[in-house]
């Protein structure tokens, strides 16, 4: 979260980027290990943040595709190689 205690995630690209943000607790970000888990779909609209395995805010019409936006190359999660796979690549 940023200083204010918020959780921002702007995701995708179409002049602008879509944005959910939620006031979180302290006990959401300090004292102990959280997992959070950010999830867009584009085709369908929806953003959702997830706490623990949890819901923790959601928001819909963020439908900017997810691509690597400003002219940057697409992301790419995992190893790259020939012996190592081709991770996976979105945008």
């Amino acid at each position: 979260p940023w200083g204010n205690g918020r959780v921002y995630w702007d995701c995708g690209w179409d002049g602008g980027y879509d944005r959910i943000d939620a006031q979180a607790e302290t006990g959401d970000y300090e004292g102990q290990w959280n997992h959070w888990a950010f999830v867009k779909n584009a085709t369908t609209g929806v953003m959702e943040m997830y706490l623990n395995g949890v819901l923790f805010h959601s928001g819909t019409n963020k439908d900017n595709p997810i691509e690597g936006g400003h002219g940057r190359p697409p992301r790419r999660i995992g190893p790259r190689g020939p012996r190592r796979g081709p991770g996976v690549v979105f945008g």
